[in-house]
């Protein structure tokens, strides 16, 4: 769980690590929601590496702004996938995700 300080007075949003290896290289991924609206939005829904040197906005992997405070990511047989929250108008789903573009670009960098 990634958040601020304790005695904050907003909601906050729950982001998993997970170690892998990629092409030989130790790392570490992990979501964290983008706030591009303003207070308490939790809007898009980012990935992100960190070889613990430095840290890297892989990019966006919700759909549109869907307000995603909650995710899980789960790196299997070669292939990463996320399962995230939505809530578009008080309306909550989950959507799975196989991140093929995202994972083509940790390959990459």
């Amino acid at each position: 769980v990634w958040g601020n300080s304790p005695s904050r007075k907003g909601p906050g949003s729950q982001s998993p690590f997970i170690p892998v290896t990629i092409k030989g290289r130790r790392v570490m991924l992990f979501t964290h929601p983008r706030n591009f609206k303003g207070r308490w939005n939790r809007d898009r829904l980012h990935l992100w590496l960190t070889d613990n040197n430095r840290i890297f906005d892989i990019g966006q992997i919700s759909i549109r702004d869907e307000n995603a405070a909650y995710s899980s990511l789960l790196y299997k047989d070669g292939k990463l996938y996320c399962l995230h929250e939505t809530n578009l108008q008080e309306n909550y789903s989950l959507v799975f995700l196989e991140l093929k573009e995202e994972l083509n670009l940790i390959k990459s960098v």
